[in-house]
Formats: C-alpha cells, structure tokens, sequence
C-alpha cells in the first residue's frame, strides 16, 4: 500500500525508460542534423578563395514578398569542395523579431544545372552548402535563387525594402558588387540610399541610380572580409498589401513552430484526463483497523501502488506462511567465522486440499515453488535465481485480474498508461501534421524556421507531459476510491499504533503475524515491528532465524531483507551476451537579408 500516488517498481522503470527511450530516438530523429564543420578561407598556403563577384537581383511583389537571385563569381586556388552561404531568416521589425519566410527555391551554374546542397539552421541563419563540381584552380558560378513572403518593412509614411545584400559575416573579400531591385509598376515617391562597410559603418563606397520602378547600386571599392553592402529602397504606401493580422500572426507561429509540439500534445491528453483519467473524489481518511474487505496484501497493495510491484511476491509468502502453508528458514553462510551472505528456505506445509480457501495467485505461487506439492518439499531463494523468473508475470497476472474482479479500475492502470503513451504519440504526430499545414512544402524552409534549441526544448517539454499524463491517467471506479481511502486508514494505523490515540488496541503476537504482510507491501514493516517491542519476545512459528538471540526490530529487519532478495531472486533473468534605411538612417548591416559564407 502507498500514500497518494504510487512509486514506481524497479520493473516499471525499466520498462517505461525502454519505451521513452525509444520514443525519445524516434522523435529526436526529426531534428537537424549538424553538418561537418567548416570552412574558413585560410587555409594551407595552396589553398585561397576569392569572391570576384556578387551580384544580387530583388524582385518585389505586391504581396510583400521578395524574390532574390544571387550570382557568385568564385575564383578557388586548390581543392575545394564548394561555397558556403549563411542567410537570416529572422527580421527585426519594429514590433519584434519575426520569421522572414524563407524559402530556398534553387542552387546551379550559370547554365542552370543544379548543385547539390546541403542546409541546416545554424543560430539566426540559414547554413547553405553548396557542391560544385571542378572547384579546383577554376573559377566557378553559383546562382543561388530564394524567396521571402515578409520582406517589405511597413512604416506610418512609407514602405520599404531595406536589404543587406551581401551580408558581413563574408571570411573573403568580395571584388565587386552589384545590386538591383525591382518594384512593381506604379511605384511613387522612390528614393534610395546605400551603404558599405564594416556592421554598423555609414560609408557610402558605392554608385547609386534610381530609375522610373528600379533602384541599383555598384560597389565603388573591393570589400574586406567583415564588410558588406546594404541598399534601402522606399517607396509610397499603397505599392504592396501589408499582411493582414492573421498573415502575421501567422508568420510570428511560423518562427515557432516547434511549440506546437507541447501545446497540442498537452491540450489533447488533458482532454482525454479530464473526461477518462481523474478518480473520483478521495475525502477524509478515517482511521481503520481491519484490512478493507478482507483482501490479501498483494491486492489490496496492487490498488494503492496502481501496479503489482516486487514486493507482493515476498508479501504472499510471509502471508501463506502465517496461515500456515509454509515454513521460511533464514541460513546465513559464513566464512572464517563471520557471516558474509543470507538466503532463505521455503518448506511446503500443507497439501493441496488444504489450499482451497487460497487466492488464484496465492495457489499459482506455491504450485509453481513446490512442483511435486509434497509436504516437506524445499526451495532455496538461491535455486529461484535465473529460473523462477518465467513464472512472475503469471503470478502479477492473476493479482491484476483479481483487482480488476473487485471493480476497483475499469481498465489495468499498465494498460492505461501504454495507451496514455500511444495517444500521446498519436498527439504528437497530429502537432506535426498542423505545423506541416502552417508551412509552405518546402524543406528548405522547414529547417530555415525549425530554431534546433527551441524544438529540443519542446521535444523534451512534450515527453515530460507525456510521461506526466501517463502517470496520472489511470482512474479509479467509486469502489476503488473508498478502498482506496479505506487503505490509507489502515496504513495510518499500521504506521502509528503505538501512538497514544491507539492505546485501546489490544497489541498481541497474533495481531502483529496477521497484519504483516499488509505493512510489508505498504512499506511500513519496521514501523509495525518496532510498536510490538516488549509484545512479540520470540519468534512466530513459521519462521526460523540464523541466530540465537530473538529481537522484534532484528526480526522486522530480517523480513525485510526475506521479501527483497526472495524478490530480486524471483525476478532475475539470465544475462544474454551476444550506440528605415532608405531615408539616410541606416547603415551598413542594417536591415534584412546578410549573412556571410566562404569555401569549405
């Protein structure tokens, strides 16, 4: 018996952690994957990489979005693998960061034979690894197409698209650059400004032309590694739709994706809590002096505990050895005089006919310890190891279906709990699936959004709330409850009969043999030994110790260590043996868009 909810056995844990484990790698496995390390521009003497070109194509919508081609002229000097390019997928807007909604639409030569890439989110970026075939002392093209869908920034004046072109996080210079953006036809009010340099510079190194509906911008000097170009381009109100408030609320979602995880996890199980999972009221607990009904502790501990743990086995053995059936013998082995191991012998009493009156479990587990059924028949806690195993989950199976006879749950609370952590599979996959709706599909923009720190972090949130609600989701019927509650009464007896408001209880040895088996599966066994000091003075006649002096706390000790290791030894199994810019405000760096890259 327990108070409240239940401790795990050690079988349970084993058995859950094997299951979150497994869901654990399952689901960890949709998490991105770090890539290789990378790729700085020094390299050995042989190796050098120049950026002879970057020029940059925007194309802006009436929606707000941005279409951006980007063609690099790179001269490699030895061997190389290819490029790298880091582009943000978060904006800094006036009323907070938000996605950009990038969506990675192509990487190919000039010619437009694709590259193989390879992308991961790395911090605020999007890390793009480019392959190019030949890139070896040759000068090669990348042309890299994107699209944002939140690119135009939206001022009480003005709008505007206020782009950092190359980014300043380049490790290589940069020759030249070149960029042009394109506005719809109509644009009013167009004006520009440019900016070069260091993050945060003001230089203005660069030739600017605004046209009747396209602005462009040369860079009048070579850029260092750390510089880089930004071109803010404004225009009158009215060009391009803003986002409504359920497109940006959208997009704030979009960023955060991963919280949809525990969220919809988390409301769906506690739905399924709220109608199926919650016991019926407890109320006050009266103190109670018999055992509820009767029943034998294996049951009556099964109830409270919401699982037949390892000490129902050593329970029913000092149970039938109290009514008789055996007799447990303590043989302590000792070596140069001194005691260095104790087990114990079970001898069988009585005969079948005498058994008629036992529990299905309690008959189960004499059968299986005494195959013969012949009186005098012995069995050592040692001969039980790696043998006895095969007839636990018989015994546990027969305690359940008693408990359940009772009417004290509608369904075993392990069943509950496997389907607890089904459906919370099944809630998650349906987050997923809503997450996935909330996308464009697109990979590229899956990982460009997916934060790898906040879907961990959800992904760990959504297993504590599974586990969380698989614990708690078991539910009692009425019955069970006022058992329940009747347990508790008994237990607070059993822990507390030598307190004053105890006194009229007659302690006797009988009463301390019968309620025995009742204080060990509640745990209480030298609590209940220690109020019959004085009481008990010799030990009962079922059970036979190792020594000569008899003490009640000794002998509460001992059947203690009796109902572990005959446990352990039942339980035990062989071993098997066989891993705004646009206005002069801005600066180089500021804006959207950036990033950097370099070879690897």
């Amino acid at each position: 018996m327990a108070e409240g909810r239940p401790v795990p056995n050690r079988r349970a844990i084993q058995r859950w952690g094997a299951l979150l484990a497994g869901l654990l790698l399952a689901m960890g496995l949709s998490l991105p994957l770090p890539m290789p390390g990378g790729g700085a521009a020094a390299g050995a003497a042989e190796r050098q990489l120049e950026l002879k070109g970057f020029q940059m194509v925007a194309e802006v919508a009436r929606d707000g979005s941005v279409q951006v081609s980007e063609t690099l002229t790179a001269h490699f000097q030895g061997k190389w693998n290819g490029l790298r390019r880091q582009i943000p997928v978060l904006a800094n807007r006036p009323d907070g960061i938000e996605p950009l909604g990038l969506t990675l639409l192509s990487a190919s030569d000039e010619a437009g034979h694709p590259y193989r890439t390879e992308t991961r989110r790395l911090g605020g970026d999007l890390d793009l690894r480019i392959f190019v075939p030949g890139a070896e002392d040759a000068t090669r093209t990348v042309v890299l197409r994107y699209r944002v869908r939140n690119g135009v920034r939206f001022y009480p004046d003005h709008d505007e698209l206020n782009w950092n072109v190359t980014g300043n996080a380049w490790e290589i210079p940069i020759d030249r650059v070149s960029a042009r953006v394109q506005l719809p036809e109509g644009v009013q009010g167009l004006h520009a400004s440019v900016y070069t340099g260091p993050l945060g510079s003001r230089g203005q190194d660069a030739r600017l032309a605004i046209g009747e509906r396209e602005v462009t911008a040369v860079s009048s000097r070579r850029l260092e590694p750390g510089e880089g170009l930004t071109l803010a381009v404004g225009f009158d109100k009215g060009l391009v739709t803003p986002r409504s408030a359920l497109q940006r609320a959208l997009g704030w979602l979009q960023g955060r994706l991963a919280l949809l995880l525990p969220l919809v996890t988390g409301l769906i199980l506690g739905r399924i809590w709220w109608l199926f999972g919650r016991d019926p009221a407890l109320g006050s607990v009266p103190v109670v002096y018999e055992p509820p009904g009767g029943l034998p502790a294996a049951v009556l501990g099964s109830l409270a505990q919401e699982s037949v743990g390892s000490e129902s086995l050593g329970a029913t053995l000092v149970d039938l050895a109290v009514k008789g059936h055996l007799r447990i013998k303590e043989v302590q082995e000792k070596v140069l005089l001194l005691p260095v191991l104790k087990h114990y012998r079970f001898t069988l009493l009585t005969t079948t006919p005498q058994w008629k009156d036992l529990a299905p479990h309690e008959v189960y587990l004499l059968e299986r310890l005494f195959p013969s059924r012949r009186v005098g028949e012995s069995v050592d806690t040692r001969e039980l190891r790696d043998h006895f195993y095969v007839h636990v989950p018989g015994f546990e199976k027969l305690v359940r279906e008693a408990v359940l006879e009772e009417g004290f749950y509608r369904r075993w609370p392990g069943t509950v709990r496997s389907v607890t952590l089904l459906a919370g599979i099944g809630a998650a996959v349906v987050s997923v699936v809503l997450a996935k709706l909330l996308l464009p599909h697109d990979l590229s923009e899956l990982q460009a959004v997916a934060d790898p720190l906040l879907t961990g972090l959800a992904l760990l949130a959504t297993l504590v709330l599974i586990i969380v609600f698989a614990w708690i989701m078991p539910s009692r019927t009425i019955k069970g409850v006022e058992v329940l509650r009747q347990i508790l009464g008994f237990q607070e007896f059993l822990r507390r009969v030598d307190a004053p408001r105890f006194k009229k209880v007659i302690l006797t040895p009988e009463l301390f043999e019968r309620f025995l088996p009742y204080a060990m599966v509640a745990g209480l066994t030298k609590h209940w030994a220690a109020a019959f000091q004085g009481i008990v003075e010799s030990p009962p006649s079922w059970y036979q110790g190792s020594g000569d002096h008899f003490d009640i706390g000794g002998f509460g000790s001992s059947i203690d260590d009796c109902c572990s290791t005959t446990g352990s030894a039942m339980q035990s199994s062989p071993s098997s043996s066989s891993s705004s810019g646009s206005s002069g405000g801005g600066s180089s760096g500021g804006g959207d868009g950036g990033g950097g890259g370099g070879g690897f």
